[in-house]
């Protein structure tokens, strides 16, 4: 790969959701001669950036500056502005519908980044396999990065410092969208282990939940010991899953910072298990989970567990803490029985 930071002229960023805007604030304030375009099919928020460069639900008083341009045309933001880089911030169970959309449209060398974090519903697949399904690398050869880290939107748009891995296969291509990214705020390391770094971001929300159970009911002492020993099992499934070691070490982003921060800061993951495992609750996860849709919350670990879970009987790896996960969100065991179980 031997494009250059000097080469990029358009970046199209797929979702215009709380990180995907703050990604585009990201990218357009360290790169001002980079047209960047946020696409979306919410007609009023994008609307709402058109008209006042402000997020309509999050990020209050952000503005993004004159580089950035929404739309809801998908032509307009792919074929018109001919992009370099798309960004992929489309939630893993509309990401298929979404790479669909692309097909014929994407030029040959484009460098797709993601940084949504979730497995897919009933495939199992993470974003790389889907993509490759949908567009095909042997018809139209592309470079795949993902970027992950513990990296709460309204942190990013604050000037937080923060960390955060980004992995390609081509080496070259993860330095290029370093230098894109990185800045005196945000910190970006690289490696070629796109397996493990997205692994690492879907693997974390599920933890975050149990977490947030827990959060309801026990201390943090509690709460740090389950999240050290689920950890193994996760850390068992991603190698298994073609994962390197090194990504799961203690000084990785995409793995330990991205775990602390879901698990001890303000996630919805987390969020949603504090719900779930509130004394007293009379509500059913899925109740807490459409409730939260329509608080703008998604909660990408809530598909990702069923996708783990089967990926874990199917490699056979034993796995009785995520097992009693599983079993109170989808088989309606009390939490009582998940909190017995958690270390």
């Amino acid at each position: 790969m031997t494009i250059n930071k000097q080469d990029v002229t358009s970046i199209t960023i797929l979702g215009a959701g709380a990180f995907g805007f703050a990604m585009a604030h990201v990218l357009s304030n360290n790169n001002p001669n980079i047209h960047i375009t946020l696409f979306d099919i919410q007609e009023a928020a994008i609307k709402h950036i058109q008209d006042t460069k402000e997020h309509l639900f999050f990020h209050k008083g952000i503005k993004l500056p004159s580089n950035v341009s929404a739309t809801t045309n998908l032509d307009e933001a792919i074929n018109n502005k001919a992009p370099q880089i798309i960004l992929l911030a489309v939630p893993s169970k509309f990401a298929r519908s979404a790479f669909n959309n692309l097909n014929g449209k994407i030029p040959q060398n484009t460098i797709f980044l993601n940084v949504a974090k979730g497995l897919e519903p009933k495939t199992n697949n993470s974003i790389q396999e889907i993509l490759n399904q949908e567009l095909g690398q042997d018809q139209s050869p592309y470079h795949y990065a993902t970027l992950s880290g513990g990296m709460i939107a309204s942190e990013v748009t604050a000037n937080a410092p923060l960390g955060a891995d980004i992995a390609c296969q081509d080496i070259n291509v993860a330095n290029l969208l370093k230098e894109l990214t990185q800045n005196q705020f945000l910190k970006i390391r690289t490696s070629t282990d796109t397996v493990g770094t997205q692994l690492a971001g879907a693997l974390k929300n599920v933890i975050a939940i149990g977490a947030g159970i827990i959060d309801s009911n026990l201390k943090e002492s509690s709460k740090s010991g389950y999240i050290s020993a689920i950890r193994v099992e996760m850390q068992l499934l991603a190698i298994k899953l073609g994962a390197k070691q090194e990504t799961f070490e203690a000084g990785s982003y995409a793995w330990w910072g991205d775990l602390m921060t879901t698990c001890f800061g303000a996630s919805r993951n987390l969020e949603f298990g504090r719900r779930v495992g509130k004394p007293q609750n009379q509500q059913t996860p899925e109740d807490i989970l459409k409730q939260m849709y329509e608080e703008k919350k998604s909660v990408e670990g809530y598909n990702t567990i069923k996708a783990v879970y089967d990926l874990l009987i199917k490699n056979q790896i034993h796995a009785p803490i995520t097992t009693a996960l599983y079993q109170t969100l989808f088989e309606n065991k009390p939490t009582e029985e998940f909190i017995n179980n958690c270390m």
